[in-house]
């Protein structure tokens, strides 16, 4: 991705059915790995896409990650900002612009993100996610302090000794589970004073994915962010589940 003359690392999940999410990470030079280096200040979009031929626009919001006391990503913490989406999609990949209301000014972020569509293509099935995941990049956790745990039956749950976070939820395959995508409903409660406003009830999407282009290895992936309408501050996470 691209904002102002830098370079971001850019991770998006596109299902069939028009639902995006976009994860903004830090600065980024394009090498095929993923960036699983929590950033100082992060953003994921959350909006839903009409296809028309091999083009795609809508609408969604930004929402700021990383807003722990005294943190304020570029005044974004404790709002939502709207965005809209033009792209292009192909086999190769994701290209386009995101125009992106900020405090009255109107900045452009142009994708320019390569598919592994490899894994996408795969069924989605519990059977192939269900174990232990240590969480390398949630807000939540630090140091490998939470193990999540996700049964047979698409139940998880995992808990913070760093945060106090609690977390309980649900996968479930999307649609009806031909490709690799799992909705996710989750809630996080009991967490300290400092990551307080995580607390509340997330949805989101997730897949399985590798750690770079060319490996073999297959890590449970999770874009979440607080229901709408909600009373508590907006709050949004990705996680990155290292199989144990």
């Amino acid at each position: 991705m691209k904002i102002g003359d830098a370079e971001y690392f850019g991770d998006a999940l596109l299902t069939v059915d028009g639902a995006v999410r976009l994860y903004v990470g830090g600065p980024y030079h394009s090498d095929g790995t993923v960036q699983l280096t929590r950033p100082e200040s992060s953003a994921q979009f959350v909006g839903n896409l009409e296809v028309q031929g091999n083009r795609a626009s809508g609408t969604g919001v930004i929402v700021a990650q990383g807003c722990a006391p005294p943190r304020d990503v570029v005044g974004l913490c404790g709002n939502n900002v709207f965005g809209e989406v033009r792209i292009a999609v192909d086999s190769d990949g994701i290209q386009g612009e995101i125009q992106v209301d900020v405090n009255d000014a109107i900045g452009t972020w142009l994708l320019d993100l390569q598919s592994w569509d490899n894994f996408y293509v795969l069924p989605a099935r519990l059977q192939n996610v269900a174990g232990q995941y240590e969480e390398e990049l949630a807000e939540f956790a630090s140091d490998g302090d939470v193990i999540m745990n996700v049964d047979g039956t698409g139940r998880l749950f995992f808990q913070s000794a760093h945060s106090a976070c609690t977390g309980n939820g649900t996968l479930a395959p999307h649609l009806d589970g031909a490709f690799n995508v799992y909705d996710v409903t989750l809630i996080i409660g009991g967490c300290n004073e400092t990551y307080a406003y995580l607390n509340g009830e997330y949805e989101g999407l997730a897949t399985t994915s590798a750690s770079n282009y060319w490996a073999y290895d297959s890590s449970l992936r999770t874009w979440l962010s607080k229901r709408a309408g909600g009373p508590s501050q907006p709050a949004a996470l990705v996680m990155w589940g290292r199989p144990l």
